[in-house]
């Protein structure tokens, strides 16, 4: 009884030892934020690169996009999410992702891009330290800004190109003949016919006159 009285005590104070120790704390280290503009689409996109910590488990990085004229009220206008994988490694690995926001239909001044919230693999709040050069963000100072000043993003819009006819690839001109030929075979005016029609009935109306005067002719020699 003394031994197990004895034993009591150690156990009972390591186990309040390992309650008290706090959770290993997620970090993501060397991080540079870069902004470009994709102008076939007119989309605002972030870049994240950086090293995913020994030990870290997955986590879910939220990031908004917000709107803003002169010093007036940011205006929320979309989000993005950036998903650090685990590591379980001896070592550190490096995250080099990408990610565009829709593109935004409202007219400001500029953008800029605030972390707003982290969660683990089950979507619960979760802890995430990040270092920007030699600023250190937690999850407990969110909202934090990333990148400020961004230029609006617009599409790229494309002219459409004369296209000019090449003269030798023309397509050869039809023969006047073949024109008339063609409207007197579909039923257009044919001036040949009324010209040929005249000169018969000239030729007649002149034999005509020719027997005209014979016959008087021999009537007076009678």
């Amino acid at each position: 009884m003394r031994v197990l009285k004895l034993l009591t005590v150690p156990a009972v104070l390591l186990v309040t030892a390992l309650t008290a120790v706090p959770a290993l704390a997620h970090h993501f280290t060397n991080v540079t934020v870069s902004q470009t503009c994709d102008t076939s689409n007119g989309r605002i996109c972030v870049r994240l690169q950086g090293n995913v910590a020994t030990g870290n488990d997955e986590r879910t990085m939220f990031l908004d996009l917000f709107g803003q004229n002169g010093t007036g009220e940011p205006v929320k206008v979309g989000e993005v999410t950036f998903v650090l994988p685990a590591n379980h490694t001896q070592s550190s690995v490096p995250l080099d992702q990408t990610v565009c926001f829709a593109a935004v239909n409202q007219t400001f001044d500029h953008f800029l891009v605030k972390w707003v919230g982290v969660t683990n693999h089950a979507g619960q709040d979760a802890d995430l330290t990040i270092q920007i050069g030699d600023r250190t963000i937690m999850q407990s100072q969110l909202p934090a800004t990333l990148v400020t000043s961004i230029a609006p993003c617009t599409a790229k819009t494309t002219t459409a190109s004369t296209v000019r006819e090449n003269p030798a690839s023309a397509p050869p001109s039809t023969p006047v003949s073949n024109t008339t030929t063609a409207l007197a075979q579909t039923g257009g005016l044919d001036y040949r016919l009324p010209l040929i029609g005249l000169t018969v009935l000239a030729a007649g109306l002149a034999i005509v006159l020719v027997g005209a005067s014979r016959a008087r002719r021999s009537m007076t020699d009678e």
